[in-house]
């Protein structure tokens, strides 16, 4: 999962795509996601 871009990385809060591993915390971005589809869920309804 090595992204082949070699642009700037500016520290945003946004979830990366193709994180890089090496300063990436995969249990914060997995529980960050979860939550947003949980999220996105309810707003369509469905628990």
């Amino acid at each position: 999962m090595k992204s082949t871009s070699d642009k700037g990385t500016p520290s945003t809060p946004q979830i990366p795509v193709e994180p890089d591993t090496t300063t990436f915390d995969f249990d914060r971005w997995a529980v960050a996601v979860k939550r947003q589809m949980i999220a996105a869920l309810k707003r369509k309804g469905i628990s």
